[in-house]
């Protein structure tokens, strides 16, 4: 006689645990529910919906467009934690599947834990744009001190810098600290400052954005002239007298240029939210 095989027995799912468990990873939740397609789905979404956004610099062009992908992203999220939950509610009884085990679990946490950790390391090479706070004053009042800026990474693929950009810098000195400054020369320029004053080829230049001369002594107040060497910038904080820049450094590698900022996108200035500061273009004027 045949064997007969006796059918798959239903469980009893949980929809708060469904619904919370969609924290510790993205999917998991469906996947405890039985519903891989949408656990897979949940994933291909949320990092395409990165992806596009990215690479058709919709992230990196305003704050708007920013908050509209972050707030999707949420939406996805949240999304893949309700929707399980509710599946849960109205169906308790689902038949196991195969991938039901504790081990699928780990397996999916893992493995979407590893997806989010090389999305978030390789941002700027990957997608287009990178994110950082300032940590200090040196670019006041332009950034100041705990604003939140979007950068630019592929900016400099396809353009040269420019005087007046704001550009992060990766000096490589072993230390792993990103410094923010304005680029003031470019290659050819002959950079001088005479009294906090910059001079470019000659030329007294107007920068309504630096801040006020501190009544303190400062280094630097006057300068050069240098002579900027081919595939090199200059760079000075906007906060001139309490700044650490090429000044100091001398002139910087264009390689070693991270990314042009573009926007503050949440502003903790001063101790507290700012959402005034939320949105301010960090472009010149082209």
């Amino acid at each position: 006689m045949k064997e007969q095989l006796s059918p798959p027995k239903p469980r009893t799912l949980r929809p708060v645990l469904a619904f919370f468990s969609a924290f510790l990873g993205l999917g998991v939740a469906f996947v405890y529910v039985g519903e891989l397609r949408l656990a897979i789905a949940s994933v291909c979404s949320l990092y395409g919906l990165i992806a596009l956004s990215g690479w058709t610099g919709v992230m990196r062009s305003s704050a708007a467009g920013f908050w509209i992908v972050s707030v999707a992203c949420a939406g996805i999220y949240l999304a893949s934690a309700i929707l399980p939950a509710v599946m849960a509610y109205h169906d308790r009884h689902r038949v196991e599947k195969p991938y039901n085990r504790w081990w699928c679990y780990a397996l999916w946490l893992l493995a979407t834990g590893l997806i989010s950790l090389m999305a978030y390391k390789g941002r700027g090479e990957v997608f287009g744009y990178d994110l950082y706070r300032a940590p200090s004053v040196a670019m006041s009042p332009t950034i100041k001190r705990d604003d939140f800026f979007l950068v630019d990474a592929w900016r400099y693929h396809h353009h040269a810098p420019a005087a007046g950009e704001v550009v992060v810098l990766n000096l490589n000195d072993g230390t792993g600290t990103k410094y923010v400054k304005r680029i003031v020369g470019i290659p050819g320029d002959r950079i001088e400052l005479r009294d906090s004053v910059l001079i470019r080829n000659g030329q007294p230049v107007n920068e309504p954005y630096v801040h006020l001369v501190a009544p303190f002594p400062s280094y630097g107040r006057d300068y050069g002239p240098i002579v900027v060497g081919p595939n090199q910038v200059f760079v000075l904080g906007d906060y001139r007298d309490n700044s650490i820049d090429s000044r100091k450094w001398g002139t910087i590698q264009i390689s070693q240029i991270q990314g042009r900022a573009q926007f503050v996108w949440l502003s903790l200035a001063e101790g507290h939210f700012q959402g005034s500061r939320i949105g301010i273009d960090l472009r010149p004027h082209e």
